[in-house]
């Protein structure tokens, strides 16, 4: 039996299929089986899936596309035979000492059901994400929090966990339920709370995932009109899962800022629920109308009547305040509106920094080409004068070495002459005249000397 049980979804990813799916073959963990689903993809997904060959590998095509989350269900209750679950994605990749580290951190720690990793977010060319106002530039750098921690992230911040880096015990499932049919956008965020309100997670703090982002933000969680109108409603439907908060201690647990209500005055932790997502400063139009909601509800709820007179007068005080107070469709109109604007003018912030850095290289360019401009003529210039040093050296070399050659002329006459004269004179001295006047020689140079005195 494998130890962990990996279900890929794939859909059009045939640029980034293979390396996707290798990343999970080449894991240094290596007791898993993976199911790769494609579904219906009208380019070469499917030829690339069938190319790869491994008995951990099994692989089921679509007909038609189907949005692969009711397989998910299926794979997870009928299918998966390990005792983690981890969801791949088809344009992301594993680093490969990832699942045997969270693997490992879960059997140490029986406590936690799920363990999570940061993720270097990178666009559809495999480059790291670089901008600032991008939604996803830092969103997964997220640190360690109590499950409580979390559920008050959950509610007044939405979802910061990378999905595909998630490794999930399969007995959470059973305990906490499945991804749940009719969610598009946040089914991760549906189950993360559900499974904060029963176990502890944990994030390893590395970057164990590249997460990629494309950039006509096509893929579900892309920023996109369609998205957003569909997070609202998905999210107002996640925050029912707070009315299972069973006790007044536990709802101060993860919302602290209801210590300042009284626990006594209300029997119900309802009420205090409704409160806090009304009156909180970091509400806004959905969470106060989801706050609407929950009072609304206890005054037409069948067990009404456990509610005194005063309680039912005080709900209705409220319901009848807020619910004209605010302008909850047009609030969230302009608080798009808002965050729009806010990154368009961080784009623009940033393009405006990258412009001026891009300027200040121009400049320091055109001051190094203006020196080496320089440097140039100048050695072009003493090029010259060498050029023309060295003609004048060259013809003066040249008349040395005509002169050295007529002195080697006259220096190889004069040593024939001198040579032909001590021949001459040896031949004088040898001739037998010059032997016969010897003495007179002598005679005269005698008297030659007697002169001299």
């Amino acid at each position: 039996m494998p130890t962990v049980s990996i279900f890929l979804p794939s859909y059009n990813h045939a640029r980034f299929l293979e390396k996707s799916i290798q990343s999970v073959l080449q894991q240094t963990f290596q007791d898993f089986e993976l199911l790769i689903v494609d579904d219906a993809s009208t380019d070469e997904s499917w030829e690339i899936i069938r190319s790869l060959q491994d008995p951990r590998l099994r692989a089921v095509r679509n007909e038609t596309n189907q949005n692969s989350k009711k397989q998910l269900r299926k794979f997870i209750t009928d299918q998966a035979a390990g005792q983690f679950i981890a969801i791949h994605h088809s344009d992301n990749i594993w680093a490969e000492d990832k699942l045997a580290q969270q693997v490992a951190f879960l059997d140490d720690r029986p406590e936690f059901g799920a363990v999570f990793t940061h993720a270097e977010v990178i666009d559809e060319h495999g480059h790291p994400l670089e901008d600032p106002a991008n939604f996803f530039y830092r969103i997964f750098d997220q640190p360690n929090r109590t499950r409580h921690a979390w559920l008050n992230f959950f509610f007044f911040q939405a979802n910061a966990l990378c999905h595909p880096s998630a490794l999930i015990r399969k007995s959470c499932f059973q305990t906490c339920g499945l991804y749940r049919p009719g969610f598009r956008q946040i089914p991760d965020l549906d189950l993360w709370i559900r499974l904060c309100m029963q176990y502890e997670i944990w994030i390893i703090q590395e970057k164990l995932i590249q997460y990629r982002v494309p950039t006509d933000s096509s893929n579900l969680s892309g920023i996109r009109p369609d998205s957003q109108n569909r997070f609202r409603f998905e999210f107002l439907q996640v925050l029912d899962h707070y009315l299972s908060i069973p006790s007044y201690d536990e709802l101060v647990k993860i919302f602290p800022e209801a210590q300042t209500l009284d626990p006594s005055a209300w029997p119900d932790v309802r009420y205090y629920l409704g409160r806090i997502a009304l009156e909180s400063e970091r509400s806004n139009a959905i969470r106060r109308l989801f706050g609407l909601q929950v009072l609304f509800d206890l005054l037409t709820h069948p067990d009404a009547g456990h509610l005194s007179d005063t309680h039912q007068k005080e709900v209705r005080e409220i319901l009848h305040q807020h619910s004209g107070e605010f302008e909850f469709f047009a609030d969230e109109k302009l608080r798009l509106q808002s965050e729009q604007l806010q990154s368009a003018r961080l784009r623009l912030e940033n393009k405006t920094a990258l412009i001026a850095q891009q300027q200040e290289k121009i400049k320091s360019l055109t001051s190094r080409h203006e020196h080496h401009r320089k440097a140039l003529s100048e050695a072009k210039n003493e090029n010259i004068r060498l050029t023309s040093r060295l003609g004048v050296q060259s013809g003066t070399i040249l008349t040395l070495q005509k002169r050295i050659t007529a002195l080697q002329s006259e220096r190889d006459a004069l040593q024939s002459a001198k040579q032909a004269l001590e021949q001459e004179i040896l031949n004088v001295t040898n001739s037998k005249s010059w032997r016969i006047t010897r003495p007179l020689r002598q005679i005269a140079h005698f008297f030659r000397r007697l002169n001299k005195q």
